[in-house]
Order: structure tokens, then sequence, then C-alpha cells
């Protein structure tokens, strides 16, 4: 197993994680740690399927990362506004 092959697993055992706390209400799917794990597990997914060239879920994780992104970033617009 090379490096990338950690990163993924990494990335995979996050993804799970966020979609289980999800899953079970621990998590809200709005809130700051579900993004900041939809933005780390499918990164890290990506970084491996990158360095296999597997593109198609490159892509995919490349558009999972901008929207998490973006909705983290509306959260803490949000939060800010709020104080």
């Amino acid at each position: 197993m090379n490096w990338s092959d950690y990163i993924g697993w990494f990335g995979f055992a996050v993804v799970l994680i966020s979609y289980a706390m999800v899953a079970t209400r621990h998590w809200r799917v709005r809130s700051i740690a579900n993004q900041v794990g939809n933005i780390v597990g499918p990164g890290s997914l990506g970084i491996n399927s990158f360095t296999y060239k597997a593109w198609v879920p490159v892509v995919l994780n490349v558009i999972w990362v901008s929207m998490a992104i973006y909705t983290l970033l509306q959260l803490l617009s949000q939060r800010e506004k709020k104080i």
C-alpha cells in the first residue's frame, strides 16, 4: 500500500463516520462538523483517485468539496451575523 491508499482509506472513514453521524441525528446536515467531514473525507478520496488517474471520482469529489466549502462559508457567515 502506498501513501495515497492510506489517505484514501482515511477519507473513506471520514465520509462513513460523517454519514453515520447525520443518519443517527447526532449532527445536522447543515452543521459545521458535517461540512468539515464533507471537505476532509471527499478531499482525501479525491487525492487517492487523482493518484490513480480515476477521473470520474476526482471530478465528483472536487464538486462535493466545493459544495461543502460553500455551505461552510454560509454557516460561518450566519454565525458571525448572530454575534
